[in-house]
């Protein structure tokens, strides 16, 4: 399948980590596992992921792929989810236009190889779907009500968002049960549901309770969530509040859903939202019940937005790009189906357009993996030019991705020094000392420089994609070379 090709190649490069993922890493590694229930203060993940990711590490060895490998097995496993889906949802068409843009999307090939939760996400709620539907269309009803049952309750360990999932699909499954005055069904999804709660309020409980009572905690997810826009107006007073929906969905295009490019964004994005609603009409109309358990879970989430619980933002509603990509693929295929030459013509057009930025992206995956925060590289760098008496000097912030990748690499563990309260004072007297750094913007090290340039010479500097290394002798001040690639 093409799309595994990408997220294997993206997790065999084996990119050092980003901030990011670092930070969660070092609580991974570091912290006893009875304290990954606790709250982090400058992160969050599932515990289930945790202690997922843990294991990883404990069997495969401290590194990065042995850190990612959760969240690569989650991304491949959506591939397979979303086909299944798909195949009960959508004709054949739609399946292949869908599985397409499913399967080169940028953002959902990027967190297939993150130390982040979300391609598992993703796969949960497509997993629950998929046994939503299996509801529908088979007479199994107890087996199905099992694997509803032990899906969701330990999923919900896995998943924050998969709470809206199982509300979303347990409503519609309830409903159309009430409506049918099936009682026997009625019996087992009063069941599956009570499963799902007692899951949900143990985890609530120990793991989402005290995060919300941390001060440190919350105030990260308001400082930037909220200064991102990721909670809803609820309810919508003003007209600014109403146009923070037209800035949220033209967001969505670009972020999850990845159908946007700097050259001709508008007309993607024109293209990409007229397939969307086609196909969410179409879908409605032809199979409503496979459209609600899509698309419900989406609502909920919103309102749960709304209310300021959960932010609707980015890579924390990467889920929803899954029912976003099947309703994009069924209103690519509707006017393929049409009998007259005009739609068909209209439809390759629309899918021409859509397809060519993601499935070049995709692509450039295979041949050039995704290139930021390049510490690896620079420590290679700084490898390769290692002298007799050399030290390396890292601040926290590196020493948590050089934690994973310094198995890689050949520095004497003695002449490796950490950051510490004494700031740069144990490298006074060393002649060549390494200081790889990386960031997001270059400007965000400077003060950092400044500091060290105002004790020690520069002797050489390489540069890469987010990252570079100094070396400094601490013994006086002169300029240096520069090198960049």
């Amino acid at each position: 399948m093409f799309g595994a090709i990408p997220r294997t190649t993206e997790f065999i490069h084996a990119r050092s980590l980003w901030p990011d993922e670092a930070i969660l890493a070092h609580h991974i590694l570091h912290r006893p596992i009875g304290e990954l229930l606790q709250p982090f203060g400058d992160s969050m993940a599932p515990p289930g992921y945790l202690l997922l990711t843990r294991a990883s590490i404990d069997v495969f060895g401290v590194n990065e792929r042995a850190a990612r490998l959760p969240a690569y097995l989650a991304g491949l496993s959506a591939l397979l989810l979303f086909y299944l889906v798909a195949r009960r949802t959508l004709p054949l068409e739609g399946t292949v236009l869908g599985l397409l843009f499913f399967a080169t999307s940028k953002q959902l090939i990027l967190y297939s190889n993150e130390v982040r939760p979300y391609s598992l996400d993703t796969a949960l709620f497509l997993l629950v779907v998929w046994l939503g539907l299996c509801w529908f269309q088979t007479r199994s009803d107890w087996k199905n009500a099992i694997w509803l049952a032990v899906a969701g309750a330990l999923g919900l360990w896995f998943s924050f968002p998969l709470v809206f999932t199982l509300a979303g699909v347990g409503l519609v499954l309830g409903v159309d049960a009430l409506i049918r005055r099936d009682t026997r069904r009625i019996r087992h999804l009063v069941t599956v549901g009570g499963v799902w709660i007692l899951s949900f309020a143990v985890m609530y409980s120990l793991v989402i309770l005290p995060a919300r009572n941390d001060q440190t905690t919350m105030n990260l997810v308001n400082d930037y969530y909220a200064y991102a826009g990721a909670f809803m107006p609820f309810p919508p007073s003003s007209l600014h509040d109403l146009k923070w929906f037209w800035l949220v969905l033209v967001r969505y295009f670009d972020n999850p859903l990845g159908l946007a490019s700097d050259r001709i964004p508008i007309l993607l994005q024109m293209v990409a939202g007229a397939a969307l609603f086609a196909g969410a009409i179409g879908l409605a109309w032809t199979k409503r019940k496979a459209f609600l358990l899509i698309v419900l879970p989406v609502g909920v989430a919103l309102m749960a937005s709304g209310l300021r619980l959960y932010p609707f933002y980015e890579r924390t509603i990467l889920w929803t790009s899954a029912p976003a990509f099947l309703c994009i693929g069924c209103g690519l295929a509707l006017p393929l189906k049409r009998l007259s030459h005009v739609w068909p013509m209209i439809g390759v057009t629309a899918i021409l357009v859509l397809t060519v930025v993601p499935t070049f992206r995709a692509t450039r995956r295979i041949v050039e993996p995704t290139r930021h925060h390049e510490l690896g590289r620079m420590l290679a760098y700084a490898q390769d030019h290692w002298q007799q008496g050399d030290v390396l000097f890292l601040r926290p912030m590196e020493n948590m991705a050089f934690d994973f990748s310094k198995a890689r690499f050949d520095f004497p563990p003695g002449d490796c020094i950490v950051e510490t309260g004494n700031g740069l004072t144990p490298l006074k007297g060393h002649a060549r000392v390494w200081i790889p750094l990386y960031y997001d913007l270059p400007s965000q090290i400077q003060p950092f420089l400044d500091k060290v340039k105002e004790q020690a010479k520069q002797k050489d500097v390489y540069r890469g994609a987010g990252a570079s290394v100094y070396l400094f002798d601490f013994r006086g001040k002169s300029a240096g070379l520069s090198r960049e690639n």
